[in-house]
């Protein structure tokens, strides 16, 4: 699955197998978007949206808007299938 990390993010966001142990979802922007978590307070959420849907960019055409720190950016469609199909602990494996 596709995802973004912000480069200073990037040394704190854990590597090996870790599981679901919770999800949920937020408000953000006026659209409500979910997100699972899977080590302490890391969490796998979408990308962030404007208003009117558009993807927050920053640092020119990279997603590195630092809104949330512990986190793994993933789409909009992606974070909605985690949200509705994975459930409580299924395996997430992060390496680099």
């Amino acid at each position: 699955m596709p995802y973004f990390l912000n480069d200073d993010q990037y040394d704190e966001i854990p590597s090996g197998v870790f599981y679901i142990n919770g999800k949920g979802s937020y408000n953000y922007e006026g659209s409500r978007r979910y997100y699972v978590k899977f080590f302490s307070n890391y969490l796998i959420h979408s990308i962030p949206l404007d208003e009117k849907g558009n993807i927050i960019e920053c640092r020119g055409n990279r997603f590195g808007f630092n809104i949330a720190y512990d986190s793994i950016r993933v789409s909009i469609q992606d974070s909605d299938w985690l949200f509705k199909f994975i459930s409580d602990g299924s395996a997430v494996i992060i390496h680099y």
